[in-house]
C-alpha cells in the first residue's frame, strides 16, 4: 500500500523545487546613483577611446586596481590588442551605451557601441563598488557579438 504513494510524495517534494528553479528574485539592486555613479568612471575611458589613445584607456581601466594595475605584461598585450583593432578598423568616431545589468547592488555590467571608420565593435565593462569608488574589475571587446 506504501508503494503507491511514493512517486505521490516524489512529484510532490519535486514541485516547489522546480518552481523555484524557474524564478530567480535579485535582491540587492543598484540604484540610479549607483549606475551614475559607476558608469561616472567608465566615461574617461570612452574618452580616451574615441581620441585614440588605447593606452590611456587601458591604463585608466587598470588604475583603479592594484591587483589589475600589477598585470603590467597582460595589460601590454592588451594595449597591443587594442591598437590592432584601431590598425585594422580605423579609428573610434563615437561610443554610445547600448545595455547596462547589475548582479548585485555592488556590481553593475555596460555595454557600449563603438563606431570605428570601418566597423563596429563592443566593449564590455564590469564594475565593482568598493568601499569610497567604482573600479572597472573586468572588461572585453569584441567585433563578433
Amino acid at each position: 500500500m506504501t508503494k503507491r504513494y511514493i512517486p505521490l510524495a516524489l512529484a510532490f517534494l519535486a514541485t516547489p523545487l522546480a518552481a523555484h528553479d524557474q524564478k530567480k528574485e535579485l535582491l540587492s539592486e543598484p540604484s540610479a546613483g549607483d549606475y551614475a555613479a559607476a558608469q561616472g568612471a567608465i566615461a574617461p575611458v570612452i574618452d580616451h577611446l574615441e581620441k585614440g589613445d588605447p593606452k590611456a584607456a587601458v591604463d585608466l581601466i587598470s588604475s583603479g586596481s592594484k591587483i589589475f594595475a600589477s598585470k603590467t605584461n597582460e595589460l601590454n598585450v592588451l594595449v597591443s590588442k587594442v591598437s590592432t583593432m584601431y590598425d585594422i578598423y580605423g579609428p573610434v568616431e563615437k561610443c554610445v551605451a547600448i545595455e547596462r545589468d547589475h548582479a548585485s547592488e555592488l556590481r553593475v555590467k555596460f555595454a557600449y557601441l563603438c563606431q570605428h571608420r570601418e566597423f563596429l565593435v563592443r566593449w564590455d565593462f564590469t564594475l565593482d563598488h568598493v568601499p569610497g569608488r567604482w573600479i572597472v574589475s573586468n572588461f572585453r571587446f569584441s567585433d563578433t557579438y
